[in-house]
């Protein structure tokens, strides 16, 4: 996003984000810039439903959004990721699911329609970040369920929504550190556009987030038996060893092959 900035200051023309995730590397981005793409379709690039992030030869990690709706952050993961995996992200513009749905389930369905309009099929490797790990945890209970293969699912600084009492935010009665970890997401999400961000986009991101605390008032967890160790890794090291990182996940039936760790030992492990 800093960098989307930068080219737009420099060659005075509006380069988005969307851009620059979707155009990975300086051939594609040059490419892109100096093509011959309508205005209205380079703007909407990065901001459709699939933000394919890396193409490669091997298996694709899907990564679901954040409360944002948008799955830029993940675009990160290619530096530590065997060459050999395509990442790609599963967003919610708008107008799109986290908008138009009542619940966080038929959010759950929406993506999980998209999944699998993308891949048919398993093995599914699902990774999701903060709002994104209840999507991925409910996609891959679904998915289990149909009886598909889901070898990998990561749960990236995600709080089980059954932990906290949603329907009470207004009266302030989310634990203070949740309430703050949303707004720092926020915030870190906005101030990284540096001014360069459209009302638009504003727009999407603020209404996003309403719309997330809207949905999870309503969630209620799928129980989720996997054959395999879930990772979820956290950024706090105090949060893996209490409540609700230690104990919260208890009511989700993955919870004993649940694999709590902090951020430092993430990298070496999405190199396997």
């Amino acid at each position: 996003m800093r960098l989307a900035a930068s080219l737009s200051r420099h060659f005075a023309r509006h380069v988005t984000p969307g851009q620059v995730m979707v155009a990975s590397t300086v051939g594609k981005l040059s490419a892109l810039l100096t093509g011959d793409m309508s205005d209205e379709q380079a703007q909407r690039l990065g901001y459709e439903t699939l933000l394919p992030l890396r193409e490669s030869h091997g298996p694709t990690l899907f990564c679901f959004h954040p409360a944002s709706g948008f799955a830029w952050q993940f675009s990160v993961l290619a530096r530590y990721l065997n060459p050999r995996w395509s990442i790609t992200g599963i967003q919610s513009p708008r107008p799109g699911p986290m908008q138009q749905c009542a619940t966080l389930d038929e959010v759950i369905e929406h993506h999980l329609a998209t999944l699998r309009a993308q891949q048919p099929h398993g093995p599914y490797y699902l990774f999701g970040y903060s709002l994104g790990g209840t999507l991925a945890q409910g996609i891959a209970a679904r998915l289990r369920a149909q009886g598909e293969d889901v070898p990998f699912l990561g749960l990236l600084d995600t709080w089980p929504p059954e932990t906290q009492n949603w329907r009470e935010k207004e009266a302030n009665g989310l634990d203070p550190e949740v309430l703050a970890e949303i707004e720092r997401e926020r915030q870190a999400f906005l101030a990284a556009q540096q001014g360069q961000a459209s009302g638009e986009l504003f727009s999407a991101i603020e209404g996003n987030y309403a719309d997330a605390v809207r949905l999870l008032t309503r969630r209620t967890a799928q129980p989720l038996t996997v054959k395999r160790r879930c990772l979820l890794p956290s950024a706090h090291e105090r949060w893996i060893r209490t409540r609700p990182g230690r104990h919260g996940w208890k009511n989700w039936r993955f919870i004993a092959r649940i694999a709590l760790t902090s951020i430092s030992s993430l990298r070496r492990r999405l190199n396997r």
